[in-house]
């Protein structure tokens, strides 16, 4: 079994008809984990049925980058910190 996802944010502001400022969060998230269960016959009083499970950690990221920019026509230039 399996888990991903995330969500990403962002706003801008723009100030003085060219410049722009704003920020971009990011949220990040996984977990994995498997399990299996493995049979087999008899041996030296060990048990006949065997789990085996392997579980990893959830893991979780999160950022945010404040940035400033210049918008010139159609096109925006921009910095970001972080």
């Amino acid at each position: 079994n399996s888990l991903i996802g995330g969500i990403h944010l962002g706003w801008d502001y723009q100030f003085a008809t060219n410049w722009i400022m704003g920020i971009n969060t990011s949220f990040d998230f996984n977990e994995f984990s498997s399990s299996s269960r493995l049979a087999r016959e008899p041996n030296n009083n060990e048990p006949f049925n065997i789990i085996y499970r392997t579980t990893a950690k959830s893991q979780y990221t999160f950022a945010a980058v404040p940035r400033i920019g210049y918008v010139h026509k159609d096109s925006m230039f921009y910095v970001g910190v972080g």
